[in-house]
């Protein structure tokens, strides 16, 4: 479940673990351009780690531990998964997935 959930987002989504693919660079130097923390872009790091989303997340665990009652940030990354898709989170997880998309669009092309 975790891993088709990861592998959907990553085609969906063109982060550089998968646009890093396609130009044939190693896994380990498919580095987020968006932070300074030297961390492939995957999509455990674009949704829960990446400080340039830090706002958004924080409003989206709140969100989603008043819907849920359960604290995000603590649980397992294939648990973090679960529930982000589950059916009480999945309208919140997609307006924040579309909120830090759009913030990294709007970053990497110069789009405000």
């Amino acid at each position: 479940h975790d891993y088709q959930i990861r592998r959907c987002l990553s085609i969906i989504l063109p982060l550089e673990i998968e646009v890093g693919r396609w130009r044939s660079i190693e896994p380990e130097e498919r580095l987020c351009k968006l932070c300074n923390e030297n961390q492939v872009e995957t999509e455990t790091h674009f949704l829960f780690c990446c400080n340039t989303f830090s706002n958004e997340r924080a409003c989206f665990v709140q969100a989603t531990e008043q819907l849920t009652g359960l604290n995000l940030i603590s649980l397992s990354d294939t648990d973090k998964y679960k529930l982000l898709f589950s059916e009480s989170c999945i309208n919140s997880t997609a307006n924040y997935l579309c909120t830090i998309f759009t913030k990294r669009q709007g970053i990497i092309f110069g789009i405000n």
